[in-house]
């Protein structure tokens, strides 16, 4: 009953080896997984931000048309 002797050296390689390719498989998969999340958050802090830029610029924009308009009426 030495070791290698039983035969299941084989088995237990192969088994080895499925498990571990099957978790490194896992593995890129949940970073691929995690690396969309993150950029898919992004994009959307992105989008908030040019919005709220477009939203500020258009105030300033109607604060300056209805102060040319009162400058322009009170001459």
């Amino acid at each position: 009953m030495g070791i290698g002797r039983d035969g299941y050296g084989l088995y237990v390689f192969i088994t080895t080896s499925l498990v571990t390719a099957a978790v490194i498989g896992y593995v890129f998969w949940d970073e691929k997984r995690l690396k969309e999340k993150r950029r898919k958050n992004v994009r959307e802090y992105v989008r908030a931000r040019q919005q709220l830029e477009n939203m500020e610029r258009y105030q300033a924009q109607q604060k300056f048309i209805a102060n040319y308009g009162k400058s322009d009426s009170a001459k």
